[in-house]
C-alpha cells in the first residue's frame, strides 16, 4: 500500500500546520460550518425519529474537531472516531472529551471499528484510498458495523 506512506506524510504536515484547529483538512470556514451544521441536524433527526441516543462513529476523524462540536451539542451520545494519521489521533486525545473513544487505525481493517454503530460520519475520508477496490473494503466494513435503521453520512 505505496499509497500509505503519502497519506501519512500528508496528514502529518496537516498536523503540525493546524493542531486542533477547525481549518485542520478543511480550510474554507463555509464549507466546514455548512458540513458540520448538516451533521448535527442529521444526528438530530435521527434522535427524533427513533427516540434514542445513537452511537456515532466519526470515520478518518482527524483531529476531532466536528466530534468536539458534536459533544457539545449533545453530550450524552456515544462517540467515536477511527483516524489513521497517529499524528491526528494523539489531538484528537488531547481533546478529552467524555464519553469518546478514539482509535488508531485503518478503515481497511474490520478490526478497527467499533462493533456496532447507529451513524458514521465519513468526510473527505474515502478519497484517501488508493483504489476502488480499497474503498470497497472500507465500505463493506461501514455496513457490517452499522445497526439496522444506521444512517451514513458522506
Amino acid at each position: 500500500m505505496a499509497n500509505d506512506e503519502f497519506i501519512l506524510q500528508f496528514y502529518q504536515n496537516i498536523a503540525l500546520q493546524y493542531g486542533a484547529s477547525s481549518r485542520s483538512t478543511m480550510q474554507d470556514e463555509t464549507i466546514r460550518y455548512w458540513e458540520t451544521q448538516f451533521v448535527l441536524q442529521e444526528i438530530q433527526e435521527f434522535i427524533t425519529r427513533h427516540e434514542c441516543m445513537p452511537r456515532v462513529l466519526d470515520l478518518g476523524c482527524g483531529n476531532g474537531h466536528l466530534l468536539s462540536v458534536i459533544r457539545q451539542r449533545v453530550p450524552e451520545l456515544p462517540l467515536y472516531g477511527l483516524e489513521f494519521t497517529p499524528e491526528l489521533y494523539q489531538i484528537a486525545c488531547k481533546r478529552g472529551l467524555l464519553r469518546t473513544q478514539f482509535i488508531c487505525g485503518d478503515m481497511r481493517l474490520k478490526e478497527h471499528y467499533p462493533q456496532q454503530v447507529d451513524i458514521v460520519i465519513t468526510e473527505r475520508s474515502l478519497i484517501n484510498l488508493a483504489s476502488w477496490k480499497q474503498q470497497k473494503m472500507a465500505l463493506i466494513n461501514i455496513t457490517e458495523c452499522l445497526s439496522t435503521p444506521g444512517r451514513l453520512i458522506m
